[in-house]
């Protein structure tokens, strides 16, 4: 990384330096995935997919599609 690299640049590559961010974004490139979908496809918990998306989110790699679930019962 150069001395020219902006601060987005670097917020951007310190994110994708995970080895488990970077398997999250092949991951999400070909689907939209819940962080519940998300732990399950990579054997994780639950809350370590929502840290590393909130990673991958603030660097802006990701984005977040609302969309509505029914709930029965």
């Amino acid at each position: 990384m150069g001395q020219d690299a902006t601060d987005e640049e670097r917020r951007r590559l310190r994110a994708v330096a995970h080895p488990l961010r970077l398997r999250m974004l092949s991951l999400l490139t070909g689907a939209e995935l819940s962080a519940t979908e998300v732990s399950r496809e990579l054997d994780i918990t639950q809350a370590n997919a929502s840290y590393h998306l909130r990673a991958l989110l603030g660097a802006g790699l990701i984005e977040v599609v609302a969309s509505e679930e029914r709930v029965r019962g």
